[in-house]
């Protein structure tokens, strides 16, 4: 299939097999049973030859399935982005995972299907601690890891609801070296965003708002350059209530009312009501 699709590819391009395979560094016979998926080729040489072409490996991808993302990376981006006080959503996630884990094992998937599952447990019982057993083996292995990769900061993203703040802070820097290395990834600006978003609400509703205004301040020019207008809502509010609790009361009523109003431009009711929540935190 690999080789069919890259015939097509190559074909619509203008290039020749002579020309692919000798970008690949392999003889042109192989190339050519490559083609009809008579033979595999070493990874190195399928590099070589998405890069003469013109692709990136998650655009190949993305066209092999169709012009559409995998049912894993589906799940994973609706995961990563989910709000984690919602239930429904949470289900709805956790059903998915089933769904894919009764045709194949995949150990990211099970690994959201645990967490889906501490996250409704909290959210059901407000009981933490028995939110953390299901969810310890993956912290667990996240902490001893040397650096991690995208997958796993999805996973970090959520976890972060479930463990004591403390634990979260120990590992901040390491979090951040992390992000740092995938600073020409896709979208990854977008996620360091969200993650730092979802920090800094962790540090509000744990008293500490001077390390929530920091977070906060130092994602807020990245959410401008991004045209990112609901994270910058968030941050203005989130900003807002900061400064409020720490003196700053007027100025922080302003903040507070510049971010509602964009969000209530936006029309995003339901996070609207949400944030409003927590302004009573």
């Amino acid at each position: 299939m690999l080789g069919k699709l890259i015939k097509k590819i190559r074909t619509s391009k203008g290039f020749t097999q002579a020309e692919i395979a000798k970008s690949a560094h392999i003889s042109q016979s192989n190339y050519s049973k490559f083609e009809v998926d008579a033979i595999e080729i070493r990874a190195t040489s399928f590099m070589m030859i998405l890069d003469k072409v013109g692709l990136d490996l998650e655009e190949f991808e993305f066209i092999k399935n169709g012009y559409s993302y995998s049912d894993k990376r589906k799940l994973l981006i609706k995961f990563f982005y989910a709000p984690y006080n919602s239930n429904l959503k949470l289900k709805e996630i956790y059903n998915e995972c089933e769904l894919i884990l009764n045709s194949r094992y995949d150990e990211d998937i099970k690994d959201i299907r645990t967490l889906c599952s501490a996250l409704i447990h909290l959210n059901n019982d407000n009981d933490i601690e028995q939110a953390r057993i299901p969810a310890f083996e993956i912290w667990d292995r996240l902490k001893k890891m040397e650096q991690l990769y995208i997958s796993d900061i999805y996973l970090f993203n959520a976890i972060m609801f479930i463990f004591p703040l403390e634990t979260i802070m120990e590992t901040r820097n390491f979090i951040q070296k992390s992000i740092d290395r995938y600073k020409n990834f896709q979208n990854i600006d977008r996620m360091s965003i969200n993650i730092i978003l979802n920090l800094s609400y962790l540090y509000i509703s744990n008293k500490k708002y001077s390390e929530a205004l920091t977070e906060i301040l130092n994602i807020e020019p990245k959410c401008k350059q991004l045209n990112a207008y609901i994270p910058l809502a968030i941050c203005y509010i989130r900003k807002g209530i900061c400064m409020e609790r720490t003196g700053s009361e007027e100025q922080g009523k302003q903040w507070i009312k510049k971010g509602l109003n964009i969000v209530e431009v936006l029309e995003e009711e339901k996070l609207l009501e949400a944030l409003k929540l927590e302004l009573t935190l």
